[in-house]
């Protein structure tokens, strides 16, 4: 559920530098065409999760580097059995990452973003519920998507008081919302990437609804995610992952072997 002690971000418009205010400009055209992208996507979200459940695959046999799975719909996210995906939107704007064998392609086509996802099933209520969604966005620099300039932008980035972070942590928060209409969100943290124009934000995502519809005396576990936001060279990144929140943390491990495995302007 939400952390109540959990910071909620602000932007603060206090005095700012030339540089401040063109990242702030960046910033808020990036948040219009995030909103846009996550009215389509919403959708989409719904539809796949109440409507269309195609056959779970297996589940991954048990891992040593991974605590032990628990819980009504506990999932092992096996670290060796990791199988490359790649989406390419357009020459130089593609991502490469791996992810654990039983989270497979949706098979929907996008023209900048690809889904993946694995169904998980409590074997005492037979329920199935959606294990882990990953989400791949690739947003090509333009006059909506400006470039910023990577040394002012990495500088600001680590700094957590400055008005571009703030800015950034609300950017994120305001399309996790849009996207997940179905949750209420709430950023947890963030710490830096590999690189110093990558952050990684962990979120809180727990289900509007506390119970299945139909099923009354079956509660919903609660979801939590990590959004991975990358500048890149050619264009910005999102890697989103959403999972129950117990193989989310059970599986810490391989979660993180696939962030470091992800490869941007490919």
């Amino acid at each position: 559920m939400d952390d109540p002690q959990a910071p909620k971000p602000t932007v603060s418009y206090g005095a700012m530098g030339p540089n401040h205010h063109s990242h702030r400009r960046i910033i808020i055209n990036g948040l219009v065409v995030l909103l846009i992208i996550a009215a389509c996507v919403a959708g989409f979200f719904y539809y796949h999760n109440h409507k269309s459940k195609p056959t779970p695959p297996k589940a991954g046999s048990t891992a040593t580097n991974n605590a032990i799975p628990t819980g009504a719909y506990a999932e092992n996210y096996t670290a060796d059995k990791l199988v490359e995906q790649k989406f390419n939107p357009a020459p130089g704007q593609g991502v490469s990452f791996e992810l654990p064998n039983v989270i497979l392609a949706t098979g929907l086509k996008h023209s900048n973003w690809a889904s993946y996802y694995n169904y998980v099933t409590d074997p005492k209520s037979k329920v199935q519920l959606t294990g882990a969604l990953v989400y791949v966005f690739s947003n090509a620099y333009g006059s909506s998507n400006p470039k910023p300039d990577s040394t002012a932008l990495a500088k600001d980035l680590a700094n957590s008081s400055s008005d571009t972070y703030k800015a950034q942590t609300t950017k994120v928060q305001s399309f996790l919302t849009s996207f997940f209409p179905t949750n209420d969100i709430s950023i947890l943290s963030a710490q830096a990437g590999s690189s110093n124009t990558t952050l990684i934000y962990n979120y809180d995502a727990p289900l509007k609804a506390a119970t299945i519809s139909g099923t009354p005396t079956v509660k919903l576990p609660n979801y939590q995610g990590k959004f991975v936001y990358i500048y890149g060279n050619n264009a910005s990144y999102y890697f989103i992952i959403k999972s129950i929140d117990y193989n989310l943390q059970n599986n810490a491990s391989t979660w993180q072997k696939v962030i470091d495995s992800i490869k941007v302007d490919q």
